[in-house]
This record gives C-alpha cells, structure tokens and sequence, in this order.
C-alpha cells in the first residue's frame, strides 16, 4: 500500500502538491492523467524518495519515506521501486546492459557480478533488446533507449513500479505492446503500477484511471 497524507512542497514559492490523501492499492494498476505542470512527476518523485515533501507522510509498505537518509532512500528506492523517468536518464557511455545493471549495485542485498549480468540480460529480453545488449545507448534510437530505461525498471523486481509517459517516444502499435509489458509485469511480480501518460486511448489497460485534479489540489 502506499499512502500520501498532507503532502506539501513548493516551487520558487508556488505550491505544486497538495495531496490530503491519496492511497493506492497493492497490486493495482492506475493511469494517471493530466497536463504538463500539474504536480504528476514531483509525486512520483516523492513516492520513490528521489525528493522529499516539505511536510506530511510517504508511506510505501512499513517504510516512512520521508523520515529516511539519503542514503536510505537510495537503498529503498533500489530495493523497492521500479522508476521509467521521462527523460530515460542513461548513462550514454554505457552499454545498454550496463545501464539496466546500474539498480542491482544500490540494492542492500548483493549479488556477484555474474548473477547481476545475467538479471540484467534477461530484461532486456523481457522487452525485446537481448539481441542489443552490449550496444552503446548513445548508439540507440529513442524507442529503444525506452526499452532500456523499462528493463532497467524491472531488473530488481520492484513492489511499486512507477513510469513517466513510457511510450512517449514510440509509435502506437509499439506503446500498446510496451504498456502491456508493464502491466504483465507488475502483475507478474505484485507490484503496484503507477503510470503518467497523455496517451487516453492506453487507459482503458488499467484497474483504475485516475485526474490528477482530484489528487492534487495544488496551485493550477
């Protein structure tokens, strides 16, 4: 379960996220909508401990969030949470196996290097990139740096998995396949997914599409 209770933070003196209260369910599916600026990305930013609320609780299972060292939050968010940013956020002097290895390094249970290749390289296979795993990502076309960022999602085999317009750089037919992945896989796994997407013909996939109006009722 993860809830959000009297969350509050501020942006060059706007408030961006005002949440009251919002829960998601274990296991769950949600489509998140909404226009660009309205607070979707800083409240996934705030579940995976990447950023901190000014007050209020971020519970995500038993763990407080918000009440946790940065270094914990990065351990949390290793163990934990699956993120597929907007951005990608890759390194580009790395091989695409190499980028999906990167969350395995933080986790607080360690794996040999050997094992960690070989989770990272069933991943990529996962979203049809085994074939390309030594491939620089600077050498990649967005569509796959998209399917990179999603395998290095999955590699720790996350509780919550969060995804910022994943298929934001991929065609139609290919954004259907690659939400069904997401959902598949947090299926597979128990994890509660949380999408941000623009694309409303993809909503009909998921348990519950949710405004992001009636979730944050910060400054518009």
């Amino acid at each position: 379960m993860i809830i959000l209770q009297e969350i509050k933070r501020s942006y060059d003196g706007r408030v961006v996220l005002n949440i009251p209260y919002q829960e998601f369910e274990d296991g769950k599916t949600y489509f998140i909508k909404g226009e660009s600026g309205t607070g979707k990305t800083t409240m996934f930013n705030i579940i995976s401990g990447l950023a901190l609320p000014e007050a209020g609780i971020v519970q995500v299972g038993d763990a407080m969030v918000q009440l946790m060292s940065e270094r914990e939050r990065d351990a949390f968010r290793a163990d934990n949470v699956g993120y597929v940013f907007q951005d990608f956020n890759l390194f580009d002097g790395f091989s695409a196996l190499e980028n999906v290895m990167v969350p395995l390094t933080f986790a607080t249970q360690k794996l040999s290097a050997a094992t960690a290749k070989q989770r990272a390289k069933e991943a990529l296979d996962k979203v049809g990139l085994g074939d390309k795993a030594t491939r620089k990502v600077n050498k990649m076309s967005g569509g796959e740096k998209q399917r990179v960022a999603i395998a290095r999602a999955l590699v720790n085999v996350p509780k919550v998995l969060l995804a910022d317009e994943p298929t934001g750089n991929l065609d139609r037919r290919n954004s259907g396949a690659i939400m069904d992945l997401l959902i598949a896989s947090a299926r597979a796994c128990g994890a509660t997914l949380l999408v941000i997407s623009h694309d409303l013909s993809l909503a009909d996939k998921f348990d519950e599409v949710l405004d992001i109006y009636d979730i944050n009722q910060g400054e518009e």
